[in-house]
């Protein structure tokens, strides 16, 4: 329990890192002053309301609000501007939308997140469930909502405003075809396919069309890695039914090699994934203990086990970025079984079993250039005979993992 609270500790203490960390940005103030900052990233999946933000040569942290600041960025990955926008707030809940097909506006005055910038420039805002978007054009710069609203019909049938795709018509069309538009989807990957289309149109050589979505996405959304490594082990194996039959075997170590998928989340510029991870561990030792007599000398008895395993982790990672090329990490997974066989014995006697108990996995890692890693990681006791009636084990595992991503 202490080692595990140990490691909880030291993932708690890089969280924390995280939160201090900082990001090369800027901000532009009321009077349109641009000053470059460092920008307190906390991956935003709502639109802030407030920032953290530090000047150059400063520690002191300072807080950006719509009051002060009407836009800032970090660098190559984020922008908001602050704008005052017709925002409809009603719901697209199926069971709580309303019988009037007009959107419930209400002038507000939000950062808006930059999607794209060019001839053509749309928006984002995100509060909770509700997901609004925003466009203006070179030849219009006042920021109007997308219209999409869903509501009741007189029959009470679901019924949708869908007045977004004939504003988006009214832009320049160039490649965009009559099927891309009866095909347009509210979200934002069909919206910026069609923007970007739309921005195509732009003879404007001063215009530069910037898509900050893809800049943000150039990290494949799935990694595949090899990860050979060592496990440090030892292994407990005890009877409350059998008089000295409890031992405590050596650390040995061993090799393990694993073959991980990573699935980055479609949010919080890639800090966070699923991992699935079947991997190939084995532990095998022996040791000689003495074994008393009631009515004779103390006999010595050879131990021996020889386990060997297939699992499959599945968890979550967290990232941590220092730099463009450098980001710590920590994970945590629940591991399952898929194969095992195991093999115990003393004198003449055999505990064998095919099945492996669960368990748990923390860990912390650094990984270079998005290609190398390398990731210290604790596993929670296992047992490795978990149908004996006799005995229980509890094997406890330290690995040293060294990845390559493949892709």
């Amino acid at each position: 329990m202490k080692k595990l609270l140990f490691s909880l500790g030291i993932l708690n203490s890089a969280i924390l890192f995280s939160q201090l960390h900082f990001e090369p940005g800027y901000i532009i103030d009321n009077n349109g002053n641009r000053t470059i900052a460092l920008i307190k990233n906390l991956d935003w999946k709502d639109n802030p309301a407030q920032f953290y933000y530090k000047l150059p040569n400063s520690e002191e942290i300072k807080t950006g609000s719509t009051a002060n600041i009407k836009e800032f960025g970090v660098d190559n990955n984020l922008k908001y501007i602050r704008e005052k926008v017709k925002l409809d707030t009603s719901t697209n809940d199926i069971n709580n939308v309303s019988n009037t097909k007009e959107p419930q506006f209400r002038e507000e005055t939000i950062y808006l997140k930059t999607i794209i910038e060019g001839n053509a420039n749309l928006y984002a805002y995100e509060k909770g469930r509700l997901l609004r978007f925003f466009y203006s054009t070179t030849d219009d710069s006042e920021i109007k909502p997308l219209i999409y609203k869903l509501y009741y019909t007189d029959t009470d049938k679901i019924a949708y405003n869908e007045e977004y795709i004939e504003q988006i018509s009214k832009l320049p069309k160039c490649t965009i075809t009559k099927n891309d538009l009866n095909k347009l989807k509210y979200t934002e990957h069909d919206l910026v396919n069609i923007f970007n289309k739309s921005n195509q149109c732009s003879t404007n050589e001063n215009i530069v069309n910037k898509n900050y979505v893809i800049q943000k996405n150039k990290k494949d959304r799935f990694n595949l890695s090899i990860n050979p490594g060592i496990n440090l082990s030892k292994l407990s194996v005890s009877s409350g039914l059998v008089d000295n039959r409890d031992i405590d075997f050596d650390n040995e170590i061993a090799f393990r090699v694993g073959v991980e998928m990573e699935m980055f989340l479609p949010f919080n510029n890639n800090k966070w994934a699923i991992l699935a991870e079947p991997f190939y561990q084995s532990y095998k030792t022996s040791k000689v203990v003495s074994s008393p007599r009631i009515y004779s000398a103390p006999v010595d008895e050879t131990w021996s086990t020889k386990h060997s395993s297939i699992n499959l982790a599945l968890g979550i990672r967290r990232y941590f970025p220092l730099n463009a090329q450098s980001q710590l990490f920590a994970d945590a997974s629940y591991i399952v079984s898929l194969s095992s066989k195991t093999d115990i014995t003393y004198q003449n006697y055999n505990i064998h079993s095919k099945a492996t108990g669960g368990s748990f996995s923390f860990g912390l890692g650094y990984k270079y250039n998005n290609k190398y890693s390398a990731e210290l990681r604790m596993h929670s006791y296992q047992d490795i005979i978990p149908r004996n009636g006799m005995f229980t084990s509890k094997l406890q595992t330290y690995s040293l993992i060294l990845g390559y991503t493949l892709f």
